[in-house]
């Protein structure tokens, strides 16, 4: 009389139902004929209702399946500590390349200040501080980005003027256009 959850076989199967019951499923580990332990998925169901009980049971092995849903779970670890390691670099290397990108714009905003600076130079530094001043914004985009993935980031709106910003963009970008024979 082997016991499943404190009832014998018979009692669990039948359920206190009488005919014919539906399988009844239970996981659980068996031994293979080497004696390796493995688990398995069991049903168990009457087949009759005659004066001599008769039950049908069919075991599966669940090995692998197991080793899949392990597999699985050690991917996704991988995959969210691979995804924290990104943010981490990203991090680190947005403030380093933010420290010398800092003291371009201080010194382009000490060059501007002056007052006996060629017209023609000064526009060039200009664009200088504009590009630093753009790629500034991304550096802190990536900061944005990484902080949204590991503590979340709080937005909020700002205005900006359009026409400015696209100024700003064409001039950035003329003078590589116009080496490669565009306007």
């Amino acid at each position: 009389n082997s016991m499943v959850r404190g009832r014998t076989m018979k009692e669990w199967v039948l359920g206190g139902v009488a005919g014919p019951s539906p399988a009844h499923r239970m996981g659980g580990s068996a031994l293979r004929l080497e004696g390796r332990e493995i688990p398995i998925g069991l049903a168990v169901g009457r087949v009759s209702s005659g004066p001599i009980e008769q039950f049908r049971a069919f075991a599966r092995d669940l090995s692998q399946r197991q080793q899949i849903a392990n597999d699985l779970a050690a991917a996704r670890d991988q995959a969210i500590e691979a995804s924290r390691l990104k943010s981490a670099f990203l991090a680190t290397m947005s403030h380093e390349i933010r420290t010398p990108l800092n003291g371009v714009l201080g010194m382009t905003q000490v060059i501007l200040a002056g007052r006996n600076l060629d017209p023609e130079v000064r526009e060039k530094i200009a664009l200088v501080q504009g590009s630093a001043e753009t790629m500034r914004a991304l550096v802190d985009d990536i900061l944005d980005m990484a902080r949204i993935e590991t503590d979340g980031v709080t937005l909020s709106p700002s205005e900006f003027e359009l026409p400015q910003l696209c100024r700003e963009t064409t001039e950035l970008w003329k003078e590589r256009a116009g080496a490669k024979g565009l306007q």
